[in-house]
């Protein structure tokens, strides 16, 4: 404008120049102009210059000039010019009218161009029908279709309007441009039919709009409707509408961008923010909802205060969160981060590359991981949490049970309440429990890991297995197979119903058996086999393979129905026999070896004393190397010796080599069948067929006595008539006959079993209770150490005489999470007692 002014000046004075230096009032000839009234051309006084027809350039003290046919330029003390037809500059001072009816009546105002008008102060009006009529305000551009009659106008004090049919009416207003209009104070309204009317409004580019105060527009059919809105960016799609912010402090920055409420921002080519305190910035980016944010090509966020952030994101409902490329979030604070995304439930947050948290406050974290459960929670690659409350941690863990838990690489929780723990862990029953995990270069793909598949069970160790419903696998490669089973060591085997194994190696086979130490083995129904390989390292321990058979002690074998091995290499294989003791052996039906190293072979046969031998039918041999080798034969003191059926030797070293010979005493031996010898070598007493001693006997029955000095005395003590009651009692009493008395003997015998067994019973049950205390006991104090997450230990306890014993495990699986295990025991006959627990912390 400046430049524009100074080029203008130059001219009028280029102008001047050309005239001679003003002596008198010059008039021109009017040679060839048309006669006038008055004749002359009206410049008076010598300072003024009128040329035309009824020109005018009077004044006094003034340096007027008037050019052309009614130009006007007079004025007092006044230095105007009037160009052209009726021309007007009088009665400014220093003003400039060029064109056919030009008016310039302003102080040192200047119009110029047919029919301009200048009348403010230092105003200029350039082009025809240009208006300046505002002071210090410049016009510059003519009427742009010739029938309105209409120019540039700058009306507003200070105001610019430059192009055809501008108009700039504020005070300090500009516009600039075809039709461009700037009507409020200090607008700017730059290009071709632009408004800017708000107060302090830019609007720039084709058809641009700054509407309101402090609005800025920039760009073809760009609009800012709002209060300190702003607008940036053309007409993009050919529908005559660019950028528009209709909201106070609104921002729209892009071809056809909308930001329409307040404070929203859409940026970017057709973004829309059209909700109170909406973001949209990028191609296409839509944020519908209060406070919402959508950032990237073609993002949507929809609901109140969702966020929508990468390519083609989508959130749906309030407060939700969509981050990622085609991220998915359709739920109510639902949360979607990462490619492929996918949240779609209220309060659901996945997270992670196709990541799916498909149910409600369902969470998946991971890349391909999903949470289709309520409350589910997947974390890691491909982790699945299927059902409510399930939680997989882990690549490839799988929880898809009501409440179970799945951690560890492709770790599987598969029914209501199981916990597998661990590389390959599975706990596929319900309340199951599975806890263990390999290194996957050492075990094979199909050895790996835990496995709970029974309701209620429990696997801790790697390559555990508890199939069994509330079976219990506890330690590296052990099995828990059937219903209550234990299995409790490192490669330990509990195979049979309610059976315990304790210890490595371990088999408890049959329904109810017990299978304790090292490589112990109870194969049968109600076994018990306590005790490790011994000395002979065989890798046999203790075993007992028949039903409801004992061994204990190491390499105790108890084989034969109901039999009982109890010592290191002890062995019971005869039906319902006892071996007691370091080697013994009881190989008959019913058969008891009591003493290291004592044998009974034969059905009923007794061994009782350290070496005794008894290896016929019925024989019986107690003491120390005793030997009982005839059927009924027996043999009581150390080395006494039975060797005949029914030979019996009581004494130490009393041999009885004859079929029903007798030896008693010390080195006492028989030397004929039938025969009694008492006492040894020197002293030997023999009594010989005692009916034929009886026959003999003649008249009364004496007593020979001997007293303490060895004087012999003689005193009857029996005649016919003193034993003729006695003989009738006999008489009566040999009337009974034999069966009566095996019947009688036999119901005496039979009660008094029956007194014996119910004594042993009571005796049980309160070993039994009192061992059960003691175990209980010891199981109930668990331990657990600061900054470990799992920790083994072992207790004891004692009550009543019984001593009880337990190993417990506490395993920390997660900061919320813990869980315990754990197996009791007792010295008395109780039963083993197994516990588990965990614990949730919030």
């Amino acid at each position: 404008m400046n430049k524009l002014l100074l080029l203008t000046g130059a001219a009028t004075c280029a102008l001047f120049a050309f005239q001679p230096a003003p002596a008198a009032a010059t008039e021109c000839s009017n040679e060839g102009v048309p006669t006038s009234t008055p004749p002359d051309d009206g410049g008076t006084r010598e300072e003024n210059t009128a040329c035309g027809n009824a020109a005018d350039a009077s004044g006094t003290s003034s340096a007027n000039t008037a050019f052309g046919a009614e130009a006007d330029a007079s004025g007092n003390i006044d230095a105007n010019t009037a160009i052209g037809f009726r021309a007007n500059a009088s009665n400014g001072f220093g003003s400039t009218a060029v064109g056919s009816r030009s008016n310039a009546t302003g102080r040192d105002a200047a119009a110029f161009g047919r029919n301009s008008v200048a009348t403010g102060p230092d105003a200029t009006a350039l082009g025809p029908f240009a208006e300046a009529t505002g002071v210090t305000a410049i016009a510059i551009g003519g009427d742009s279709n010739d029938i309105g009659e209409t120019g540039a106008q700058a009306t507003g004090d200070l105001s610019i309007a430059i192009g055809a049919d501008s108009l700039a009416s504020g005070i300090s207003s500009t516009a600039i441009g075809d039709r461009a209009i700037a009507n409020n104070e200090r607008t700017i309204a730059l290009g071709t039919v632009t408004t800017a009317s708000g107060m302090d409004a830019l609007a720039l580019g084709t058809l641009a709009a700054a509407t309101a105060r402090r609005a800025i527009s920039i760009g073809e059919s760009s609009t800012a409707s709002g209060d300190a809105a702003i607008a940036i960016g053309a007409d993009g799609d050919a529908s005559d509408v660019g950028a528009q912010a209709t909201g106070d402090r609104s921002v729209a920055l892009g071809a056809d961008a909308t930001a329409s409420f307040a404070e929203t921002v859409a940026i970017g080519a057709g973004a829309q923010a059209t909700n109170i305190n909406a973001a949209a910035v990028g191609q296409n980016a839509r944020a519908r909802g209060n406070d919402s944010t959508a950032l990237g090509s073609n993002a949507l966020a929809q609901g109140n205060a969702s966020v929508a952030i990468g390519i083609s994101a989508f959130a749906q409902d309030s407060s939700g969160v969509a981050i990622g490329n085609r991220s998915d979030s359709r739920g109510n604070g639902a949360i979607s981060i990462g490619v492929f995304s996918n949240a779609n439930r209220d309060r659901a947050t996945a997270v992670g590359e196709n990541a799916d948290a498909l149910a409600l406050s369902a969470s998946a974290f991971g890349n391909d991981s999903r949470a289709s459960g309520t409350s589910s929670t997947a974390l890691g690659h491909a982790a699945q949490a299927t059902a409510r409350d399930a939680t997989a941690v882990g690549a490839g863990a799988l929880a898809n049970g009501d409440k179970t838990t799945a951690l560890g690489h492709n770790s599987l929780a598969s029914d209501r309440a199981t916990i597998a723990i661990g590389f390959d862990a599975q706990a596929t029953q319900q309340g199951s429990i599975a806890i263990g995990s390999v290194n996957p270069g050492v075990i094979p793909e199909a050895q790996r890991g835990a496995r709970a598949t029974g309701a209620l069970s429990v696997a801790l160790g790697n390559q555990t297995v508890a199939s069994g419903p509330v079976g219990t696998a506890l330690g590296f490669g052990s099995s828990a197979l059937a219903r209550s089973a234990i299995g409790i060591g490192n490669n330990a085997f509990a195979e049979g119903e309610e059976s315990v194994a304790l210890g490595a190696f371990t088999f408890a086979l049959g329904k109810g058996s017990i299978a304790l130490g090292q490589e112990a083995s109870a194969e049968a129904t109600s076994s018990i086999a306590i005790g490790g390989d011994g000395l002979d390292s065989d890798f046999l321990g203790a075993r007992a393979t028949g039903q409801q058979t004992t061994a204990l002690g190491a390499d105790a074998f108890a084989s034969g129905l109901n039999t009982s091995a109890l010592g290191a290499g002890s062995n019971a294989s005869g039906v319902q026999s006892t071996a007691v003791g370091a080697g013994a052996g009881a190989s008959g039906v019913g058969a008891l070896a009591f003493g290291a190293f004592s044998q009974a072979r034969g059905n009923q046969s007794t061994a009782l004393g350290f070496a005794s031998f008894a290896p016929a039918l019925q024989s019986t041999a107690i003491g120390s190397a005793s030997q009982a080798t005839g059927e009924n034969a027996t043999a009581i003191g150390r080395q006494a010796l039975a060797r005949a059926d029914q030979a019996t030797a009581i004494g130490n070293g009393a041999t009885a080599d004859f079929t029903a010979s007798t030896a008693v005493g010390t080195g006492a031996t028989t030397t004929a069948a039938n025969q009694v010898t008492l006492g040894g070598t020197g002293s030997a007493v023999r009594i010989g067929d005692i009916e034929a001693s009886t026959l003999a006997q003649q008249g009364p029955v004496d007593v020979v006595t001997v007293d303490q000095n060895g004087t012999l005395g003689r005193q009857q003590v029996a005649t016919a008539a003193s034993v003729q009651n006695v003989r009738t009692s006999i008489n009566a009493l040999s009337a009974i006959t034999d069966a009566q008395f095996n019947q009688l003997s036999g119901q005496v015998m039979s009660l008094d079993s029956r007194v014996s067994g119910l004594e042993f019973r009571l005796e049980d049950v309160d070993a039994r209770a009192r061992g059960g205390i003691a175990a209980a006991a010891a199981l109930g104090s668990a331990i657990a150490l600061p900054d470990k997450d799992f920790v083994v230990a072992g207790n004891v306890a004692t009550y009543g005489g019984e001593q009880g014993y337990a190993l417990t495990l506490v395993g920390r699986a997660t900061e919320n999470f813990a869980l315990t295990a754990g197996v009791a025991g007792n010295t008395g006959e109780g039963d083993v007692i197994a516990q588990a627990g965990f614990a949730f912390g919030f």
